[in-house]
Order: structure tokens, then sequence, then C-alpha cells
């Protein structure tokens, strides 16, 4: 099964990570459904792969098919339970995150995410050898972040993609979202959204992929 083992499997948010195989998509006919907004045919093969793959680790984090995914005006996905003959009330969640990436070998990842108890959460998924890290991280990190991290450039992005995902979207990367520490062993990571303080989780998925997580505090 392509679903991912993940090392530390954090009590919250509840995560798993997927690994698309060709199979899989081809036999993925009826995913439009989880997608009733989106005009799914119209998708470029990329991101229709994309979405399969978080179909299928939907699928598998609810142990059932009964939900689907809407998009707010910004982007932000929620997680919108439907009714099943026969069974209780369908339950909600409080925060539902989403993150895709395909590598450069074709090879198309997502992981989603339950955050319980009325947690803002947000996730990433970052591809550490992505090219385009080291010309965009002065745009997104300050002065003293750009001194403090040279070389975990990719874990400041994939940080501040969680915080924007979870708390944004008028929000400024420089500005309104800091990163105060990186604990590389420990897959943990302090900083801020706009003075409050935020906690990650981060682990690495693939040799170059990292996925970080915002982590309510205390674990």
């Amino acid at each position: 099964m392509p679903r991912i083992a993940l090392p530390n499997q954090p009590i919250s948010p509840q995560l798993v990570l997927w690994k698309l195989t060709e199979e899989e998509f081809e036999g993925g006919s009826q995913w439009a459904r989880f997608f009733p907004k989106r005009h799914t045919n119209d998708l470029p093969l990329l991101r229709q792969k994309e979405h399969v793959a978080v179909i299928l680790a939907t699928q598998t984090l609810l142990g059932h098919p009964h939900w689907h995914i809407r998009h707010n005006e910004e982007g932000k996905p929620s997680l919108v339970p439907s009714e099943a003959p026969g069974t209780e009330a369908p339950r909600t969640w409080a925060s539902f995150g989403v993150s895709h990436h395909t590598s450069k070998e074709g090879i198309t990842w997502a992981v989603v995410g339950i955050w319980e108890n009325d947690t803002t959460g947000g996730l990433d998924l970052v591809d550490t050898q992505d090219l385009r890290i080291p010309r965009v991280a002065p745009r997104i990190m300050s002065a003293k972040e750009c001194v403090e991290f040279v070389g975990l450039e990719s874990w400041v992005w994939a940080s501040k993609e969680a915080m924007f995902k979870g708390h944004g979207p008028k929000l400024d990367f420089r500005k309104d979202l800091s990163i105060h520490a990186i604990h590389e062993l420990e897959g943990t990571i302090q900083g801020a959204v706009k003075g409050s303080p935020w906690h990650g989780g981060a682990l690495r998925t693939d040799p170059e992929l990292l996925l970080v997580w915002s982590r309510p505090f205390p674990d």
C-alpha cells in the first residue's frame, strides 16, 4: 500500500502521507465527486494526479468515503462530511490541511492532516533540493533569519508555508511570520505569527522531502 509510514506519528494532527502509483491514478476516474466545486476535467494531468493522491490519503485518514473537499475564496481547503445511510451523524473537523509535491522523477506525493480541539493548523511538504529556495529565501526570510538559518532555508520556507496555510491569507512572510529556533534532530520548530507563539513539528519523509506541520503545545 502506498501509504508511507511516518517514523514519528504525532498525536495531533493526525497525518497520512501518500505516494501515488500509476495504477491508482488510472483507477481513480470517480474522484471528481470529492471536489464538487472544481472543474476537474479541465485540470492539467499533474494537477489531476495531485488531487487523486489527496483523495486516497484523506480516505485512509478518515476510514470512509463520506466527505468532500471545498476551498474558500483564498483557496484554503475544508473537509465537509456527508450523510451516509444507516450511519451516525457525520463528524465535523476543526482544521484540515493539505500539501502535495511532484518530484523531478514525476512521483506525486500528498499529505493530509486533521487537528482536533479547535486547533488552527497548517502543513507543508517541500523538496529540500528545490532550486527556487535560495532565490526565494531573501523574499520570505528576515535579515536576521537569513543569518541564523544558513543551510536551513527549506525548513524556514516549509514552516512559513504551514503558518500561512493555517493563519492566512493576509500575512506578510517577512514581517508577520518569524522563526526563532529550528531543532533538526528533535524535529521541532519555534516561531511566531504576528507575535503569537507558533510551534511546529517536522520530519523527513524521503531523503529530499521535508514535512512540517503546526503542532499544538504542549504536544
